[in-house]
């Protein structure tokens, strides 16, 4: 029954789906797959660690648990604080700064911890991720120590605790991958729906609206057996038939029922400065349904003509009144249209107002 053009178009829809829902899906898989043990910390929270532990600490990558919570003996102020810079793009000078943090020395059973703080934060108690030392920071906070008193080495345990914003990327993980996942849950269910029931896709509810799906189906399939398709920008013709097929749907029109068309041209710019314009042809049918092609401003022209070849009756240009009156009472421009086409077929072929 649908081994036709439509049913065609609506199996490539569906694998189209199903396609791009899938490598939206394998995207979170390899991403949680490259992130799992900072995912899996984020989940589980901090876990208490001694001063044995930190102190036999060689490489915090090597702890699986690496968001802890650390009970220090007292904590000094390095005076090294973490600051954020906002730099020009064209002329890299700063345009503003903000401080973040506070790089704060705890004293740890006999170690030292350096710890990315929140600013203003007191005490020696502090949950964060255990992270490599950045080597700007090493070389702003403990390198200067260690080159007044090299035998200071040993008294700095090789890892740094981030204490400011190491939960942000799990917040911005749930943030997207939540919602992401959501939507890729509920697009495969389409998916499965529209694989076995037709009826469920957009395009067979658009074509129900002129006349049985079957019916019409087959009706287009015989016009596409006569009239090749012609493209024209990101519409194609054929007859009395009008498509515009994009990824996941297609758009279809009757180019008999079609009541207003009118070019659209939209003024662009960046910093209200003028950089070009964008054309596309309006379409509305006596079934209340709007759709803009965009393209070129020649193919705007050609499908214009092309539409007004074949029902002349119907207006091929903006007004504010009409557009006014579609908005507020679609049925009275409908109305004017079946009207004018009743006229120009009792008058042979000339259409009256």
């Amino acid at each position: 029954m649908w081994d036709n053009f439509i049913g065609q178009q609506i199996r490539r829809c569906n694998r189209n789906l199903l396609f791009v829902n899938l490598v939206l899906l394998a995207a979170m898989v390899v991403y949680a797959g490259f992130n799992r043990r900072y995912l899996a910390n984020f989940l589980m929270g901090t876990t208490n660690i001694s001063s044995d532990q930190l102190a036999a600490l060689h490489d915090p990558g090597q702890r699986f648990r690496y968001f802890v919570h650390v009970h220090g003996d007292k904590s000094v102020p390095t005076g090294i604080q973490s600051v954020e810079q906002t730099l020009d793009e064209s002329s890299q000078q700063v345009e503003s700064e903000e401080t973040t943090a506070d790089y704060v020395a705890v004293e740890v059973g006999q170690k030292l911890l350096l710890v990315k703080a929140p600013l203003h934060s007191t005490g020696a108690d502090f949950s964060g991720a255990l992270e490599p030392i950045p080597s700007d920071v090493y070389d702003q906070t403990i390198a200067p120590v260690l080159k007044q008193d090299p035998t200071l080495q040993s008294a700095f345990i090789p890892a740094m605790l981030d204490a400011s914003d190491y939960r942000t990327e799990g917040y911005w993980t749930l943030g997207i991958g939540i919602p992401l996942l959501l939507l890729v849950g509920w697009n495969l269910k389409k998916w499965n729906e529209r694989r076995a029931d037709y009826s469920a896709t957009a395009i067979y509810k658009r074509i129900a609206a002129f006349g049985m799906p079957e019916t019409v189906a087959q009706e287009i399939d015989t016009s596409l057996k006569m009239i090749p398709l012609e493209k024209i920008g990101q519409a194609h013709v054929s007859g009395p038939w009008l498509f515009m097929p994009w990824m996941f749907s297609m758009v279809v029109f009757h180019v008999p029922d079609i009541v207003w068309t009118y070019p659209k041209i939209t003024k662009q710019r960046v910093y209200f400065i003028p950089v070009g314009k964008s054309y596309a042809t309006v379409i509305r049918d006596r079934f209340r349904y709007s759709y803009e092609v965009n393209g070129k401003k020649k193919n705007a022209g050609v499908l214009l003509n092309y539409i007004s070849q074949q029902v002349p009756w119907a207006p091929a240009g903006f007004t504010q009144e009409l557009e006014s009156l579609w908005l507020k009472h679609p049925e009275d421009v409908i109305a004017a249209v079946e009207e004018r086409k009743a006229n120009y077929g009792k008058q042979g072929g000339t259409a009256t107002t």
